[in-house]
């Protein structure tokens, strides 16, 4: 049987302290991830961008919900300080679904994506992005970028679709 460390809390502290001051949002804070000690503790995140607020009311997730999305402009300038502060090499970005934006958040995703790899070019970057309203247009635009994983989470099964994700 292999032994667990916990994670020195000082370390997962200062990494909060970090992100708190920056203004980050993370799908590891968001999403009440159980695994959010573990990974701050090694210097890992999810970023989640366009603002910190869903606008879908999906019945299975602990991201906040408002039908308007928040502010996020600011937030390119944000992401690449902390990756320059952490000389982070790999970066995943996700986001919250913005429906209530006329592009889903595509052309965010590009912007940020774009200026990370002007400013960090060996920096690998981990998309997972949400469905942009099924809008095939915006999904190639952002499956067009030069980033090394680009991914999107399901969260169940078809024939649960209306049940638990009737938006989606």
């Amino acid at each position: 049987m292999s032994t667990i460390r916990i994670p020195c809390t000082d370390s997962i502290d200062l990494f909060a302290n970090r992100l708190n001051r920056l203004g980050i949002e993370t799908v590891c804070v968001s999403g009440r991830c159980p695994n959010r000690p573990r990974c701050f503790s090694l210097g890992r995140l999810s970023v989640l961008i366009l603002g910190g607020v869903c606008t879908r009311a999906c019945r299975f997730c602990s991201v906040p919900k408002a039908r308007k999305g928040r502010d996020y402009e600011w937030e390119i300038d944000a992401i690449k300080k902390l990756v320059e502060e952490l000389s982070l090499k790999f970066l995943v970005i996700t986001s919250v679904t913005r429906d209530d934006l006329p592009d889903k958040g595509a052309d965010h995703f590009c912007f940020l994506v774009n200026s990370l790899k002007q400013k960090f070019p060996s920096l690998k970057i981990e998309l997972l992005i949400p469905d942009f309203g099924g809008e095939l247009f915006l999904i190639r635009q952002v499956a067009k970028l030069k980033v090394e994983v680009i991914g999107h989470n399901i969260e169940t099964v078809p024939n649960l679709y209306r049940l638990i994700r009737p938006q989606a």
